[in-house]
Protein backbone atom coordinates (compact mmCIF):
# COMPACT_ATOMS: atom_id res chain seq x y z
CA UNK A 1 0.00 0.00 0.00
CA UNK A 2 2.51 2.59 1.27
CA UNK A 3 5.04 1.30 -2.06
CA UNK A 4 1.61 2.41 -4.19
CA UNK A 5 1.27 5.65 -2.27
CA UNK A 6 4.68 6.17 -3.07
CA UNK A 7 4.74 5.77 -7.20
CA UNK A 8 2.21 7.54 -7.47
CA UNK A 9 3.57 10.64 -5.92
CA UNK A 10 6.89 10.18 -7.41
CA UNK A 11 4.91 11.01 -10.94
CA UNK A 12 3.12 13.67 -10.06
CA UNK A 13 6.53 15.52 -7.85
CA UNK A 14 7.63 15.13 -11.50
CA UNK A 15 4.70 16.97 -12.84
CA UNK A 16 5.03 19.83 -10.88
CA UNK A 17 8.59 20.50 -11.57
CA UNK A 18 8.20 20.10 -15.14
CA UNK A 19 5.18 22.75 -14.61
CA UNK A 20 7.80 25.50 -12.95
CA UNK A 21 10.44 24.80 -15.36
CA UNK A 22 7.77 25.80 -17.95
CA UNK A 23 7.25 28.77 -16.23
CA UNK A 24 10.64 29.53 -15.50
CA UNK A 25 11.34 29.21 -19.23
CA UNK A 26 7.86 31.45 -20.09
CA UNK A 27 9.63 34.15 -17.92
CA UNK A 28 12.95 33.88 -19.44
CA UNK A 29 11.12 34.31 -23.23
CA UNK A 30 8.55 37.17 -21.77
CA UNK A 31 11.35 39.59 -20.56
CA UNK A 32 14.06 38.79 -23.45
CA UNK A 33 11.87 39.72 -26.16
CA UNK A 34 12.35 43.41 -25.68
CA UNK A 35 15.80 44.65 -27.15
CA UNK A 36 15.81 46.93 -24.00
CA UNK A 37 15.11 46.62 -20.53
CA UNK A 38 11.95 49.06 -19.52
CA UNK A 39 13.18 51.54 -17.41
CA UNK A 40 15.99 53.70 -16.73
CA UNK A 41 16.68 52.58 -13.27
CA UNK A 42 17.35 49.44 -14.15
CA UNK A 43 20.10 50.59 -15.96
CA UNK A 44 21.51 52.48 -12.96
CA UNK A 45 21.01 48.89 -10.62
CA UNK A 46 23.02 47.28 -13.20
CA UNK A 47 25.60 49.89 -13.94
CA UNK A 48 26.30 49.66 -9.91
CA UNK A 49 26.34 46.28 -9.80
CA UNK A 50 28.99 46.01 -12.72
CA UNK A 51 31.17 48.43 -10.32
CA UNK A 52 29.98 46.69 -7.52
CA UNK A 53 33.36 47.79 -5.04
CA UNK A 54 34.74 50.55 -6.78
CA UNK A 55 31.48 53.03 -6.16
CA UNK A 56 29.23 50.64 -4.23
CA UNK A 57 31.34 50.06 -1.35
CA UNK A 58 33.45 53.41 -1.73
CA UNK A 59 31.18 55.75 0.39
CA UNK A 60 30.80 58.46 -2.61
CA UNK A 61 29.29 58.20 -6.02
CA UNK A 62 31.17 60.52 -8.25
CA UNK A 63 28.91 59.77 -11.37
CA UNK A 64 26.68 62.69 -9.24
CA UNK A 65 28.51 65.64 -8.74
CA UNK A 66 26.09 68.26 -7.40
CA UNK A 67 24.09 65.54 -5.34
CA UNK A 68 24.10 64.40 -1.78
CA UNK A 69 25.37 61.01 -2.98
CA UNK A 70 28.52 62.48 -4.31
CA UNK A 71 29.47 63.21 -0.44
CA UNK A 72 27.96 61.03 1.36
CA UNK A 73 26.94 57.80 -0.48
CA UNK A 74 25.55 54.88 1.54
CA UNK A 75 24.18 52.11 -1.10
CA UNK A 76 20.52 52.06 -0.23
CA UNK A 77 19.91 48.46 -1.92
CA UNK A 78 23.41 46.91 -1.14
CA UNK A 79 22.43 43.29 -1.37
CA UNK A 80 19.86 43.07 -4.81
CA UNK A 81 23.02 44.82 -6.03
CA UNK A 82 25.33 41.96 -4.82
CA UNK A 83 22.93 39.98 -6.21
CA UNK A 84 23.02 41.61 -9.39
CA UNK A 85 26.86 41.42 -9.81
CA UNK A 86 27.32 38.05 -11.68
CA UNK A 87 24.26 39.27 -14.10
CA UNK A 88 26.09 42.96 -14.48
CA UNK A 89 29.38 40.80 -15.44
CA UNK A 90 28.01 38.71 -17.96
CA UNK A 91 28.99 38.80 -21.62
CA UNK A 92 25.51 41.19 -22.83
CA UNK A 93 25.18 42.45 -19.49
CA UNK A 94 21.36 44.06 -20.18
CA UNK A 95 20.86 39.84 -21.19
CA UNK A 96 21.83 39.44 -17.69
CA UNK A 97 19.63 41.93 -16.27
CA UNK A 98 16.58 40.47 -18.19
CA UNK A 99 17.50 36.83 -16.54
CA UNK A 100 18.04 38.48 -13.10
CA UNK A 101 14.24 40.19 -13.86
CA UNK A 102 13.01 36.47 -15.00
CA UNK A 103 14.29 35.04 -11.78
CA UNK A 104 12.87 37.07 -9.19
CA UNK A 105 9.83 37.42 -11.06
CA UNK A 106 9.91 33.28 -10.80
CA UNK A 107 10.57 33.54 -7.32
CA UNK A 108 7.76 35.63 -6.53
CA UNK A 109 5.72 32.86 -8.24
CA UNK A 110 6.50 30.15 -6.61
CA UNK A 111 6.31 31.92 -3.23
CA UNK A 112 3.31 33.01 -3.57
CA UNK A 113 1.97 29.44 -5.11
CA UNK A 114 3.99 28.06 -1.66
CA UNK A 115 2.35 30.19 0.46
CA UNK A 116 -1.38 30.14 -1.26
CA UNK A 117 -1.09 26.43 -1.03
CA UNK A 118 -0.96 26.52 3.07
CA UNK A 119 -4.33 28.55 2.64
CA UNK A 120 -6.05 26.62 -0.28
CA UNK A 121 -3.64 23.48 -0.54
CA UNK A 122 -3.66 22.03 -4.19
CA UNK A 123 -5.81 25.28 -5.26
CA UNK A 124 -2.78 27.42 -4.31
CA UNK A 125 -1.96 27.95 -8.12
CA UNK A 126 -4.68 30.20 -7.95
CA UNK A 127 -3.01 33.04 -5.70
CA UNK A 128 0.34 33.95 -8.04
CA UNK A 129 -1.93 33.65 -11.20
CA UNK A 130 -4.32 36.16 -10.23
CA UNK A 131 -1.19 38.66 -8.64
CA UNK A 132 0.28 38.43 -12.07
CA UNK A 133 -2.92 38.97 -13.19
CA UNK A 134 -3.21 42.48 -11.92
CA UNK A 135 -1.73 45.27 -14.54
CA UNK A 136 -0.75 47.43 -11.88
CA UNK A 137 1.28 44.40 -10.49
CA UNK A 138 2.87 43.71 -13.52
CA UNK A 139 3.40 47.24 -14.73
CA UNK A 140 5.71 46.95 -11.78
CA UNK A 141 7.14 44.03 -12.14
CA UNK A 142 8.72 44.49 -15.52
CA UNK A 143 11.12 46.78 -14.31
CA UNK A 144 14.51 45.61 -12.61
CA UNK A 145 14.10 47.18 -9.34
CA UNK A 146 14.84 46.14 -5.43
CA UNK A 147 11.13 46.22 -4.63
CA UNK A 148 10.96 43.03 -6.50
CA UNK A 149 13.65 41.27 -4.13
CA UNK A 150 12.14 43.51 -1.00
CA UNK A 151 8.54 41.68 -1.63
CA UNK A 152 10.21 38.50 -1.92
CA UNK A 153 11.44 38.77 1.39
CA UNK A 154 8.36 40.86 3.25
CA UNK A 155 6.55 37.85 2.35
CA UNK A 156 8.62 35.72 3.75
CA UNK A 157 9.17 37.65 6.76
CA UNK A 158 4.97 37.35 7.39
CA UNK A 159 5.36 34.18 7.03
CA UNK A 160 8.12 33.44 10.00
CA UNK A 161 6.08 35.49 12.17
CA UNK A 162 3.17 33.98 12.01
CA UNK A 163 5.02 30.55 12.44
CA UNK A 164 6.35 32.06 15.47
CA UNK A 165 9.97 31.72 14.24
CA UNK A 166 11.64 34.81 15.62
CA UNK A 167 15.31 33.80 14.61
CA UNK A 168 14.21 33.42 11.01
CA UNK A 169 12.05 36.51 11.01
CA UNK A 170 15.13 38.23 11.59
CA UNK A 171 17.35 36.89 9.40
CA UNK A 172 14.91 37.98 6.69
CA UNK A 173 14.26 41.41 8.45
CA UNK A 174 18.05 42.33 8.36
CA UNK A 175 18.38 40.89 4.38
CA UNK A 176 15.28 43.23 3.71
CA UNK A 177 17.29 46.17 5.21
CA UNK A 178 20.35 45.53 3.69
CA UNK A 179 18.04 45.13 -0.29
CA UNK A 180 15.51 48.51 0.13
CA UNK A 181 15.65 52.12 1.51
CA UNK A 182 12.13 51.45 3.10
CA UNK A 183 13.23 49.98 6.00
CA UNK A 184 10.56 51.49 8.58
CA UNK A 185 7.59 49.69 6.54
CA UNK A 186 8.58 46.41 8.11
CA UNK A 187 9.03 48.40 11.44
CA UNK A 188 5.48 50.09 11.07
CA UNK A 189 4.03 46.36 10.41
CA UNK A 190 5.59 44.72 13.21
CA UNK A 191 3.90 47.21 15.82
CA UNK A 192 0.52 46.78 13.80
CA UNK A 193 1.66 42.49 14.58
CA UNK A 194 2.09 43.20 17.92
CA UNK A 195 -0.78 45.43 19.00
CA UNK A 196 -3.05 42.94 17.06
CA UNK A 197 -1.48 39.97 19.04
CA UNK A 198 -2.11 42.47 21.91
CA UNK A 199 -5.78 43.00 21.34
CA UNK A 200 -6.90 39.13 20.08
CA UNK A 201 -4.77 36.91 22.60
CA UNK A 202 -4.61 39.68 25.45
CA UNK A 203 -1.12 38.97 25.64
CA UNK A 204 2.64 40.81 24.74
CA UNK A 205 4.12 39.04 22.37
CA UNK A 206 7.50 40.64 22.75
CA UNK A 207 9.33 38.07 20.29
CA UNK A 208 7.64 39.07 17.46
CA UNK A 209 8.69 42.75 18.04
CA UNK A 210 12.40 41.95 18.97
CA UNK A 211 13.23 39.97 16.29
CA UNK A 212 12.06 42.53 13.57
CA UNK A 213 13.59 45.36 15.11
CA UNK A 214 16.99 43.21 15.95
CA UNK A 215 16.81 42.62 12.38
CA UNK A 216 16.44 45.67 10.85
CA UNK A 217 19.27 47.35 13.63
CA UNK A 218 21.30 44.82 12.09
CA UNK A 219 21.01 45.56 8.84
CA UNK A 220 21.56 48.90 9.74
CA UNK A 221 24.56 48.75 11.41
CA UNK A 222 25.78 45.84 9.54
CA UNK A 223 26.10 48.18 6.34
CA UNK A 224 29.34 48.39 5.27
CA UNK A 225 28.88 52.37 4.87
CA UNK A 226 27.37 53.11 8.21
CA UNK A 227 26.05 56.28 8.99
CA UNK A 228 26.08 57.24 5.45
CA UNK A 229 23.38 54.60 4.66
CA UNK A 230 21.07 56.22 7.40
CA UNK A 231 21.46 59.98 5.22
CA UNK A 232 20.56 58.44 2.21
CA UNK A 233 17.39 57.10 3.90
CA UNK A 234 16.64 60.58 5.29
CA UNK A 235 17.04 62.10 1.80
CA UNK A 236 15.33 59.71 0.57
CA UNK A 237 12.30 59.36 2.96
CA UNK A 238 11.82 62.07 4.84
CA UNK A 239 13.38 65.13 2.58
CA UNK A 240 11.48 64.01 -0.89
CA UNK A 241 8.24 63.91 1.02
CA UNK A 242 9.04 67.31 2.25
CA UNK A 243 10.37 69.04 -0.92
CA UNK A 244 7.41 67.03 -3.69
CA UNK A 245 5.78 70.06 -4.02
CA UNK A 246 8.88 71.44 -5.37
CA UNK A 247 9.92 68.74 -7.38
CA UNK A 248 9.63 66.89 -11.22
CA UNK A 249 8.85 63.95 -9.85
CA UNK A 250 8.00 60.77 -11.55
CA UNK A 251 4.24 59.48 -12.97
CA UNK A 252 4.92 56.43 -10.46
CA UNK A 253 4.77 59.11 -7.54
CA UNK A 254 0.63 59.70 -8.48
CA UNK A 255 -2.33 57.73 -7.90
CA UNK A 256 -4.18 55.53 -10.56
CA UNK A 257 -7.45 56.98 -11.13
CA UNK A 258 -10.72 54.72 -11.03
CA UNK A 259 -10.80 54.14 -14.66
CA UNK A 260 -6.82 53.29 -14.35
CA UNK A 261 -7.43 50.78 -11.58
CA UNK A 262 -10.95 49.21 -13.45
CA UNK A 263 -8.92 49.10 -16.58
CA UNK A 264 -5.85 46.99 -15.19
CA UNK A 265 -7.15 45.36 -12.25
CA UNK A 266 -10.54 45.06 -12.96
CA UNK A 267 -10.22 40.97 -13.69
CA UNK A 268 -8.26 40.68 -10.70
CA UNK A 269 -10.78 41.56 -8.58
CA UNK A 270 -13.21 39.79 -10.11
CA UNK A 271 -11.04 36.34 -9.56
CA UNK A 272 -10.80 37.06 -5.81
CA UNK A 273 -15.03 37.93 -5.60
CA UNK A 274 -15.29 34.39 -7.44
CA UNK A 275 -13.13 32.57 -4.95
CA UNK A 276 -14.90 34.25 -2.22
CA UNK A 277 -18.24 32.70 -3.79
CA UNK A 278 -16.90 29.66 -4.43
CA UNK A 279 -16.13 28.84 -0.86
CA UNK A 280 -17.63 25.72 1.10
CA UNK A 281 -17.39 24.74 4.85
CA UNK A 282 -14.13 23.28 5.86
CA UNK A 283 -11.99 22.70 8.46
CA UNK A 284 -10.80 25.94 10.32
CA UNK A 285 -7.26 26.48 10.10
CA UNK A 286 -4.61 26.39 12.82
CA UNK A 287 -3.80 29.20 14.87
CA UNK A 288 -1.01 30.40 12.36
CA UNK A 289 -2.84 29.99 9.57
CA UNK A 290 -5.24 33.12 11.42
CA UNK A 291 -2.18 34.73 12.40
CA UNK A 292 -1.11 34.62 8.63
CA UNK A 293 -4.88 35.73 7.58
CA UNK A 294 -4.50 38.81 10.12
CA UNK A 295 -0.76 40.00 9.20
CA UNK A 296 -1.73 39.72 5.75
CA UNK A 297 -4.63 41.41 6.14
CA UNK A 298 -2.69 44.41 8.00
CA UNK A 299 -0.03 44.52 5.27
CA UNK A 300 -2.88 44.54 2.75
CA UNK A 301 -4.39 48.00 4.87
CA UNK A 302 -1.52 49.46 5.08
CA UNK A 303 -0.11 49.45 1.46
CA UNK A 304 -3.81 49.31 0.38
CA UNK A 305 -3.50 52.84 1.80
CA UNK A 306 -0.06 53.75 0.10
CA UNK A 307 -1.39 52.68 -2.97
CA UNK A 308 -4.47 55.18 -2.75
CA UNK A 309 -1.50 58.16 -3.06
CA UNK A 310 1.08 56.96 -5.22
CA UNK A 311 0.24 54.01 -7.71
CA UNK A 312 3.55 52.57 -7.31
CA UNK A 313 2.80 50.71 -4.22
CA UNK A 314 1.17 47.93 -6.35
CA UNK A 315 3.88 45.94 -5.69
CA UNK A 316 3.41 45.65 -1.84
CA UNK A 317 -0.62 45.87 -1.92
CA UNK A 318 -1.89 43.30 -5.04
CA UNK A 319 0.26 40.00 -3.48
CA UNK A 320 -0.63 40.71 0.12
CA UNK A 321 -4.59 41.62 -1.18
CA UNK A 322 -4.55 38.17 -2.42
CA UNK A 323 -2.60 36.27 0.38
CA UNK A 324 -5.02 37.63 3.04
CA UNK A 325 -8.38 36.61 1.05
CA UNK A 326 -7.06 33.27 0.63
CA UNK A 327 -5.92 32.66 4.20
CA UNK A 328 -9.12 34.18 5.75
CA UNK A 329 -11.12 31.94 3.90
CA UNK A 330 -9.64 29.34 5.42
CA UNK A 331 -9.54 31.08 8.76
CA UNK A 332 -13.05 31.10 8.91
CA UNK A 333 -13.21 27.61 8.00
CA UNK A 334 -13.77 27.65 4.28
CA UNK A 335 -11.83 26.26 1.70
CA UNK A 336 -12.42 26.04 -2.63
CA UNK A 337 -15.48 24.38 -2.95
CA UNK A 338 -16.29 22.44 -6.64
CA UNK A 339 -19.17 25.18 -7.74
CA UNK A 340 -18.76 29.02 -7.94
CA UNK A 341 -22.86 30.56 -6.52
CA UNK A 342 -24.39 32.79 -8.34
CA UNK A 343 -27.88 34.77 -7.52
CA UNK A 344 -31.21 33.61 -8.51
CA UNK A 345 -29.85 29.84 -7.35
CA UNK A 346 -27.33 29.54 -10.49
CA UNK A 347 -23.51 28.15 -10.04
CA UNK A 348 -20.50 27.37 -11.78
CA UNK A 349 -17.81 24.99 -12.18
CA UNK A 350 -14.88 26.44 -10.03
CA UNK A 351 -11.82 25.64 -11.09
CA UNK A 352 -12.52 26.15 -15.26
CA UNK A 353 -14.02 29.67 -14.05
CA UNK A 354 -11.61 31.06 -11.92
CA UNK A 355 -8.53 29.32 -13.63
CA UNK A 356 -10.17 31.03 -17.22
CA UNK A 357 -10.57 34.16 -15.44
CA UNK A 358 -7.04 34.10 -14.46
CA UNK A 359 -5.27 32.58 -17.48
CA UNK A 360 -7.38 36.05 -18.99
CA UNK A 361 -6.24 38.70 -16.38
CA UNK A 362 -2.95 37.46 -17.00
CA UNK A 363 -3.15 37.92 -20.73
CA UNK A 364 -4.69 41.42 -20.31
CA UNK A 365 -1.81 42.07 -17.65
CA UNK A 366 0.89 40.22 -20.38
CA UNK A 367 -0.36 42.47 -22.99
CA UNK A 368 -0.50 45.71 -20.91
CA UNK A 369 3.13 45.25 -20.26
CA UNK A 370 3.83 44.58 -24.22
CA UNK A 371 2.19 48.23 -24.88
CA UNK A 372 3.75 49.82 -22.51
CA UNK A 373 7.43 48.32 -23.89
CA UNK A 374 6.10 49.46 -27.16
CA UNK A 375 5.11 52.91 -26.24
CA UNK A 376 8.67 52.97 -24.44
CA UNK A 377 11.02 52.02 -27.58
CA UNK A 378 12.04 49.34 -25.92
CA UNK A 379 11.52 46.76 -29.14
CA UNK A 380 14.00 49.10 -30.71
CA UNK A 381 17.04 48.33 -30.54
CA UNK A 382 18.60 51.35 -32.31
CA UNK A 383 18.15 53.05 -28.93
CA UNK A 384 20.80 50.99 -27.54
CA UNK A 385 22.86 51.70 -30.80
CA UNK A 386 21.87 55.81 -29.89
CA UNK A 387 23.40 55.39 -26.18
CA UNK A 388 26.38 53.55 -27.16
CA UNK A 389 27.18 56.46 -29.60
CA UNK A 390 27.06 59.01 -27.00
CA UNK A 391 28.98 57.15 -25.12
CA UNK A 392 31.82 57.11 -27.53
CA UNK A 393 31.61 61.23 -28.13
CA UNK A 394 32.25 61.58 -24.50
CA UNK A 395 35.87 61.42 -23.52
CA UNK A 396 37.39 60.09 -19.82
CA UNK A 397 36.03 62.25 -17.36
CA UNK A 398 33.90 64.19 -19.12
CA UNK A 399 31.63 66.51 -17.35
CA UNK A 400 28.35 66.32 -18.29
CA UNK A 401 24.78 68.76 -17.78
CA UNK A 402 21.87 65.68 -17.84
CA UNK A 403 18.60 64.90 -16.11
CA UNK A 404 18.76 62.20 -13.60
CA UNK A 405 16.71 60.17 -15.44
CA UNK A 406 18.44 60.43 -18.57
CA UNK A 407 21.58 59.82 -16.67
CA UNK A 408 21.08 56.46 -15.29
CA UNK A 409 21.07 55.18 -18.36
CA UNK A 410 24.23 57.19 -19.62
CA UNK A 411 26.02 55.78 -16.45
CA UNK A 412 25.72 52.06 -18.27
CA UNK A 413 26.94 52.85 -21.51
CA UNK A 414 29.09 56.17 -20.70
CA UNK A 415 30.29 55.21 -16.60
CA UNK A 416 33.58 57.14 -17.84
CA UNK A 417 31.45 60.26 -17.73
CA UNK A 418 30.40 62.48 -14.49
CA UNK A 419 26.94 63.80 -14.21
CA UNK A 420 24.78 65.78 -12.29
CA UNK A 421 22.73 63.56 -10.48
CA UNK A 422 21.22 60.13 -10.14
CA UNK A 423 17.97 58.41 -8.20
CA UNK A 424 15.89 61.05 -7.92
CA UNK A 425 16.00 64.71 -7.94
CA UNK A 426 15.44 65.17 -4.01
CA UNK A 427 19.19 64.32 -3.77
CA UNK A 428 20.57 67.52 -5.85
CA UNK A 429 17.82 69.10 -4.61
CA UNK A 430 18.75 69.04 -0.92
CA UNK A 431 22.21 69.63 -1.82
CA UNK A 432 21.98 72.89 -3.73
CA UNK A 433 18.31 73.83 -4.36
CA UNK A 434 19.58 77.05 -6.10
CA UNK A 435 21.75 74.58 -8.92
CA UNK A 436 18.65 72.50 -9.23
CA UNK A 437 16.49 75.36 -10.08
CA UNK A 438 19.01 76.73 -12.56
CA UNK A 439 19.26 73.03 -14.01
CA UNK A 440 15.79 72.87 -14.14
CA UNK A 441 15.13 76.36 -15.72
CA UNK A 442 17.84 75.23 -18.59
CA UNK A 443 15.65 72.37 -19.02
CA UNK A 444 12.24 73.70 -19.43
CA UNK A 445 13.56 76.68 -21.64
CA UNK A 446 12.80 79.16 -19.32
CA UNK A 447 17.01 80.08 -19.07
CA UNK A 448 17.58 83.30 -20.69
CA UNK A 449 21.01 81.48 -21.72
CA UNK A 450 21.31 78.01 -21.31
CA UNK A 451 25.28 77.66 -22.33
CA UNK A 452 26.03 79.58 -19.87
CA UNK A 453 24.40 78.23 -16.82
CA UNK A 454 25.84 74.68 -18.26
CA UNK A 455 29.14 76.40 -18.54
CA UNK A 456 29.81 78.62 -15.26
CA UNK A 457 26.95 77.65 -13.09
CA UNK A 458 26.95 73.77 -13.60
CA UNK A 459 30.62 73.27 -14.11
CA UNK A 460 29.65 71.12 -17.13
CA UNK A 461 30.92 70.70 -20.82
CA UNK A 462 28.72 68.70 -22.09
CA UNK A 463 24.66 68.99 -22.19
CA UNK A 464 22.48 65.76 -22.73
CA UNK A 465 19.07 65.24 -22.45
CA UNK A 466 15.74 63.27 -24.36
CA UNK A 467 14.46 65.71 -26.99
CA UNK A 468 10.92 64.56 -26.28
CA UNK A 469 9.25 67.71 -24.87
CA UNK A 470 12.44 69.71 -25.15
CA UNK A 471 11.39 72.03 -28.58
CA UNK A 472 12.13 75.69 -26.14
CA UNK A 473 15.52 74.12 -25.08
CA UNK A 474 16.19 73.14 -28.89
CA UNK A 475 15.28 75.96 -30.47
CA UNK A 476 17.42 78.07 -27.83
CA UNK A 477 20.40 75.45 -28.76
CA UNK A 478 20.13 75.99 -32.64
CA UNK A 479 20.43 80.08 -32.04
CA UNK A 480 23.49 79.70 -29.63
CA UNK A 481 27.34 79.74 -30.99
CA UNK A 482 29.11 78.26 -28.50
CA UNK A 483 26.77 74.74 -28.14
CA UNK A 484 28.66 72.57 -30.81
CA UNK A 485 25.60 70.00 -31.99
CA UNK A 486 27.56 66.20 -31.87
CA UNK A 487 24.79 63.72 -32.05
CA UNK A 488 20.57 64.45 -32.75
CA UNK A 489 19.00 61.38 -32.33
CA UNK A 490 16.43 60.36 -29.55
CA UNK A 491 18.90 62.19 -27.42
CA UNK A 492 20.76 65.11 -28.13
CA UNK A 493 24.42 66.02 -27.14
CA UNK A 494 25.97 69.16 -27.44
CA UNK A 495 29.56 69.94 -25.88
CA UNK A 496 29.91 73.85 -24.79
CA UNK A 497 32.40 75.72 -25.90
Amino acid sequence: MLQGTVGHAAPRTRVVWLLWAAVFAGFVFFFTRPARLFDADSYLHLALARDFVARALAGQLDWARFSTLAQSYGDKELLFHLLLVPFAHSTDAELGGKLALAGLCFSLAWSLWWLGAQALGARGWVVPLLVFGSGSFVLRAIRLRPELLALLLLLWVVWALAQRRPWLAGVLACAFTLSHTAFHSLLGLAVAFFAWVRFRDRRWEWQLLAAVFAGVASGVLLHPQFPRNLSVFWTQNVELFRMRAALPTAQEFGAHSIVDIAALDGLFWLGLVLVFLSRTRAVPGSENVQRMAAFCAIAALAFGALFTQMGRFATLFIPFVALSCAFALRARGFELGARVKLPAGRSLSSLPTIAAVAALSCGVAGLTALLNWKVAGSFDASLRAEQKQLARLLPPGARVAASWDDAETYVFHAPHARYLNLYDPVFMAARDPERHGQWLSVLSGAASDPADVVKRDLDSDYLAFSVAGREALLHQLAAEPRAKLLHRGRHALYRIE
